[in-house]
């Protein structure tokens, strides 16, 4: 079987979240991966996604919602 691939448009905004995630926007970031979390859950970046959404969150020193985001990625993945 042929592994899932993302489809142009979560590869789209992957790559905006990553790079504002990259540039040290970390507010913007976390907006755009809660969107691709959102709009893409079964997508095979949504693990990535939901991580580097905790990391982000952490950056902006939101500990409880980093906790319960890497919480879910740890459950679900």
């Amino acid at each position: 079987a042929k592994p899932a691939e993302s489809s142009p448009d979560a590869l789209a905004l992957y790559a905006d979240a990553a790079s504002f995630q990259n540039n040290g926007a970390f507010d913007l970031a976390v907006d755009e991966w809660a969107k691709f979390v959102e709009k893409f859950p079964q997508d095979p970046l949504a693990p990535k996604a939901r991580h580097y959404l905790g990391v982000c969150q952490l950056q902006l020193k939101q500990y409880d919602k980093a906790a319960a985001t890497f919480a879910g990625v740890a459950k679900d993945f």
